[in-house]
């Protein structure tokens, strides 16, 4: 797949990069919106189905994070892509859109390759996943 799914915001920030790094790429504006709370992301995490202990370190060090940057913050020092694909859908899932959004955000501050932009595309398509499951 070869497209990101940004906000008005985050379309800007793609924009912005060199041609280079938006070649092949498209984007489609995320029109999905939901407010998530920090209640809603603790229950969603005291929930999880998880059998993996990284995912599980995971789950202990988000809960009772106060915002979406604190609980992103806790995703720093993983490699989500050693976790299992179900437990790796739990993590975001129980995270929330907010703490994808604000992840996306960081990557466009240090992307410098095409790697850095497949990462945002893989974090855009959970997040847009991820609304339209919370929305629905």
């Amino acid at each position: 797949m070869n497209t990101l799914y940004l906000t008005a915001d985050e379309i800007k920030l793609f924009d912005a990069l060199s041609d280079d790094l938006k070649e092949g790429w498209e984007t489609e504006e995320e029109t999905i919106v939901y407010e998530d709370t920090e209640e809603q992301r603790n229950l969603r995490l005291d929930f999880m189905e998880i059998s993996d202990p990284v995912a599980k370190d995971i789950q202990e060090k988000a809960k009772g994070a106060k915002s979406p940057q604190d609980a992103g913050a806790v995703l720093e020092g993983y490699d989500m892509g050693n976790l299992a694909e179900d437990d790796m859908w739990e993590v975001f899932f129980a995270l929330g859109p907010d703490v994808l959004t604000s992840m996306i955000e960081k990557f466009f501050a240090e992307v410098k390759d095409d790697k850095g932009v497949e990462n945002i595309s893989t974090l855009s398509i959970v997040r847009h996943e991820l609304l339209a499951n919370l929305t629905s």
